[in-house]
């Protein structure tokens, strides 16, 4: 009796070792892809942030030729 339940004792953490060992390999394996995905999402997110300072500079800009095109005609209006 005493034989039987060491073998089973053993057998028992041997088995847990192995689903334990799986488990944490497969969380492994999904915390690595959502590492992925997240970095994914991030250089698509700084890809937008710089299209979308391009059109800032952009719009800037043809603000700034309007004022001039502005300024320029208000002078040869007064001529």
């Amino acid at each position: 009796m005493w034989p039987a339940f060491v073998i089973a004792l053993l057998s028992g953490l041997c088995i847990g070792y192995w689903v334990g060992r799986n488990t944490r390999s497969s969380t492994a394996f999904e915390a690595e892809h959502k590492l992925e995905e997240a970095g994914q999402e991030l250089e698509k997110a700084r890809s937008t942030q710089k299209l979308l300072e391009q059109k800032v500079a952009d719009l800037k800009y043809q603000l700034g030729e309007e004022k001039k095109a502005r300024a320029y005609a208000e002078g040869r209006g007064k001529e």
